[in-house]
């Protein structure tokens, strides 16, 4: 995949091409999200190291606030989708 490929770039210091194909590849992740939002977060945390590497800090930081919203809306599902499970139960 093209994650995979940024992946590739990035572990051989080609940060910029890197950066090019995270950047294609997160809006087709994110439409998957429903699907795997682990495979999302993990693009994008690699993304942010690799932002980071290039010393692009402010877009690395934008994409870390995105990031930590999906995870905190991924635990208030997990969160949700439990209580409704334990409330079945009894």
């Amino acid at each position: 995949t093209m994650a995979n490929l940024a992946s590739n770039y990035a572990q051989q210091g080609r940060y910029a091409e890197a950066a090019a194909l995270y950047g294609q590849a997160l809006p087709g992740l994110e439409r998957q999200t429903n699907r795997d939002p682990s495979r999302l977060l993990s693009v994008m945390s690699s993304y942010v190291a690799t932002l980071r590497k290039l010393h692009d800090y402010a877009e690395a930081e934008k994409l870390e606030v995105r990031a930590t919203g999906l995870r905190v809306k991924n635990a208030l599902l997990s969160e949700r989708q439990q209580v409704k499970s334990a409330s079945y139960d009894n």
